[in-house]
């Protein structure tokens, strides 16, 4: 950690004495990346329901974890990818400049989580074409001889 971050975090101890390391430098909200091949594909966040059209910054709550991303695009297969909840390493400042208030009030505010990856991209699948007319009629044909 650099000198320059740790005496930021100090100061903000000092003047904000009721928030947890993790909420003053990572924020309750944390952005992923998420890209498909092809583009435009709209994804969809849950628990949460959370959309966005690809590419883009999907801005999710960090205590609202873990995530399942949904990729959608007429004409491709959908697919998901997860997004996983783990501890935010800032957490532990509050063992020398939070303590207890400190690491509550970054578990109340989900600060306390990181989510990861931090960047998905989805390579869609196209979906099947639909059978062609005249070979649908043909298969019936020859199933009612």
């Amino acid at each position: 950690m650099s000198s320059r971050l740790l005496a930021a975090v100090a100061l903000a101890g000092l003047f904000f004495p009721g928030a947890g390391c993790a909420t003053i430098v990572s924020g309750e909200v944390q952005k992923i990346k998420v890209t498909s091949e092809p583009p435009g594909a709209v994804v969809i966040a849950e628990p949460g329901k959370h959309r966005v059209t690809t590419p883009a910054d999907l801005a999710l709550p960090r205590g609202g974890g873990p995530y399942r991303l949904t990729f959608e695009k007429e004409g491709w297969r959908p697919a998901d990818a997860p997004l996983s909840k783990g501890l935010n390493g800032w957490l532990f400042g509050n063992l020398f400049f939070g303590g207890i208030l400190g690491i509550v009030v970054d578990l109340a505010s989900g600060a306390a989580y990181d989510l990861s990856p931090e960047e998905v991209h989805v390579v869609l699948t196209p979906a099947a074409p639909p059978p062609a007319a005249g070979a649908a009629g043909a298969a019936a044909k020859r199933g009612g001889r």
